[in-house]
């Protein structure tokens, strides 16, 4: 990797930047150039060569098959894509410029499989047939409505800093999360709390800063597929992901508050004057 490509990579979040190397690579080799000579170049052709380029990169990787993604990647991951090499751009001060009408052909995303929708009924059979850390990641996981990345970090110290005698819900205060870079207010529900508490009574050896889960984000998608069939739960053609936890509080709490108040339970950008 270029020194002018690991400059801007390197000031992004681990996360961020394992992710955006990845596709970064991805257009490297689509152009067949480095950081240095992509930017030397588009501050000599100008925006509208580069910008033609982000629709000709969208298009080789919905087309392109590898071996991960034998169709070709999907709108979603493509969305990401396009974002990492604008944010290339705008860290160098040279960003491209694109109407209203192109911003909305770039960021148009749609899913090529859909997600499954889970009932409350689903999340008790599951429960039923999960052992405590499997219970953490679901009843915990539904109640916080955390994204993947967020979830995975939580420590033992953020729990035991918690009064777990009080009356549900419990509050975790706010959470800085990843992808956004903005706070999440997640709370504990009645179905949490007790898991909670036989996690930290059985793991007293644990330090504060400990993770609860020392597993990658990707994995609890895997983990929740598993005991969705454990469980003997239907869920057809529909895609099972840890997502749809984050689903299942939303669609439930939004009944309940107004947008951006669920936003700012869950960690998702609203305008500076609904704060």
């Amino acid at each position: 990797m270029d020194k002018v490509s690991s400059t801007w990579l390197n000031t992004l979040s681990e996360s961020t930047q394992k992710v955006y190397t990845f596709y970064w690579k991805k257009f490297l080799e689509f152009t067949s150039m480095n950081g240095k000579e992509i930017l030397e170049d588009q501050r000599k052709e100008g925006n509208g060569k580069w910008k033609s380029k982000l629709f000709e990169f969208k298009k080789y990787l919905l087309k392109t098959p590898t071996k991960n993604h034998p169709e070709g990647m999907s709108e979603n991951s493509v969305k990401t894509a396009i974002g990492c090499i604008r944010g290339f751009f705008s860290y160098y001060e040279t960003p491209i410029r694109f109407t209203r009408g192109e911003k909305a052909r770039l960021k148009k995303a749609k899913r090529k499989r859909k997600d499954y929708k889970f009932s409350k009924n689903d999340l008790r059979k599951i429960a039923m047939v999960s052992n405590l850390k499997e219970k953490y990641i679901v009843l915990v996981g539904k109640s916080l409505g955390l994204r993947a990345s967020d979830f995975i970090r939580l420590t033992y110290g953020d729990y035991r800093a918690l009064d777990l005698t009080q009356e549900a819900p419990i509050g975790l205060g706010e959470y800085d999360t990843q992808k956004e870079g903005i706070s999440a207010n997640p709370f504990l529900d009645s179905d949490s709390i007790p898991i909670i508490q036989q996690l930290l009574d059985s793991n007293r050896d644990k330090k504060d800063n400990e993770r609860v889960l020392e597993i990658r984000k990707t994995e609890l998608t895997v983990i929740l597929q598993r005991l969705t069939k454990r469980a003997n739960i239907q869920s057809g053609n529909q895609h099972v992901r840890f997502h749809g936890l984050r689903k299942f509080l939303i669609d439930r709490i939004s009944s309940y508050c107004s947008e951006s108040q669920w936003k700012q339970i869950v960690g998702k950008v609203i305008s500076e004057g609904e704060y």
